[in-house]
């Protein structure tokens, strides 16, 4: 039961760090598609997709693993409300 709390718990904070990382990949693709000129600059727009494509992989990760820890979260709850039943 402990594994389980400690790996949902773990899976929680991974899925907040990918989110922050997907989170900062668009701002940075923002960033630098106002900075430069993608339209006549290849390599601002070669840079763009690459931020958009690791801001939508992190985010899908992220939702992912938050969906797996949502529920080994609800499991371990549920096995720890049966064994304090068992205790009475």
């Amino acid at each position: 039961m402990e594994s389980r709390v400690a790996s949902a718990r773990a899976q929680q904070i991974a899925a907040q760090v990918l989110s922050g990382v997907g989170m900062a990949a668009i701002v940075g693709g923002v960033i630098d598609g106002f900075a430069g000129s993608p339209a006549t600059d290849e390599a601002t727009r070669n840079g763009a997709y690459a931020l958009g494509g690791a801001a939508l992989g992190s985010l899908a990760a992220a939702l992912v693993l938050s969906t797996i820890a949502t529920a080994m979260a609800q499991e371990a709850r549920e096995e720890l409300f049966d064994w304090a039943g068992g205790c009475r």
